[in-house]
């Protein structure tokens, strides 16, 4: 992630199943288009997200590659719990000088309850920001 580039609020959510991560991007699901990566970051081994099959444990995000509609029809649809994960929105569009195609949002969940999102685009930061208030997300924090 190339975070001198990108901005971090950071914010705590509930301990419980949900549809979190819905709640914190719905804000900017029409004003974002490309591939959500989901994974995990180096110090969280383990992507752990789970919904309740006919009362089995199953795992939410079987595919770890998404299109934009994809990964938010999945989102509002379920209800989850996502322990720990790394969720990556890469646009469609490369950089014309490098040719690079760095993320362009970034979520990290840890320990169920902190939320780190990184964003490039002031406009999508801050209408995350203002959605973390709205949702009354707790420990908000805007960062750079």
């Amino acid at each position: 992630m190339e975070t001198d580039l990108m901005r971090k609020i950071s914010f705590m959510i509930p301990n419980a199943w949900g549809q979190y991560l819905y709640q914190i991007l719905f804000p900017i699901k029409d004003l974002v288009d490309g591939t959500w990566d989901v994974g995990c970051d180096a110090d969280e081994p383990y992507l752990q997200a789970w919904h309740d099959m006919n009362g089995e444990m199953d795992d939410l995000f079987a595919s770890r590659c998404f299109s934009n509609q994809d990964f938010f029809s999945l989102l509002g649809s379920r209800v989850y719990y996502i322990v720990s994960g790394k969720f990556s929105l890469t646009s469609p569009r490369k950089n014309r000088k490098n040719g690079l195609n760095p993320p362009c949002i970034e979520i990290l969940v840890t320990d169920s309850v902190y939320v780190d999102v990184y964003a490039a685009d002031e406009k999508i930061l801050f209408a995350l920001y203002d959605n973390a208030i709205n949702q009354g997300f707790e420990n908000i924090e805007l960062d750079g």
